[in-house]
């Protein structure tokens, strides 16, 4: 993977309806990435999220995980940060190590006409998701990922 790149871990917005783990009558995307932009796969200083734990001082190389949901244009997006995360992108090949980002985005479905809503509902939670997702990213994260979606926050 060349700098710049981001892993795709296989799992880029996959929907699913009634997802075993997740509540049932509901859609569901998964983003998931790998971000190897920073100095090392535990460096956070690629994205806006800050942990302080007290006056205490994290271990540098020490894994760090951070689960949080926020509701956003009628979605719950579930967000997942791990520092020092390894993914294959690709089965067989060796893993790469480096700070995970994970957003679920889940909207309710009951009473749902998938025929008729179901391109719109699925089409609101892509642009939601991508707004969490590039929101989480410092502005230059995402000029060195170039991704095509700019980030709104």
């Amino acid at each position: 993977m060349g700098e710049g790149q981001a892993a795709d871990t296989g799992m880029h917005e996959r929907c699913n309806r009634d997802e075993p783990h997740g509540p049932p009558g509901a859609v569901w995307l998964k983003y998931v990435n790998l971000l190897k932009e920073g100095c090392d796969a535990f460096d956070l200083d690629q994205t806006r999220v800050r942990i302080e734990l007290g006056d205490f001082q994290l271990r540098a190389q020490g894994t760090t995980v951070v689960h949080g949901e926020i509701d956003l244009n009628g979605c719950t997006n579930i967000v997942d940060i791990a520092t020092g995360g390894k993914v294959a992108a690709v089965p067989g090949h060796e893993e790469e190590v480096g700070v995970v980002i994970s957003v679920d985005t889940v909207r309710n479905s009951a009473g749902l006409d998938a025929s008729v809503e179901l391109p719109q509902v699925l089409e609101t939670m892509h642009e939601t998701e991508k707004e969490v997702f590039f929101g989480l990213l410092k502005g230059s994260t995402t000029e060195k990922l170039g991704p095509r979606y700019p980030a709104t926050h």
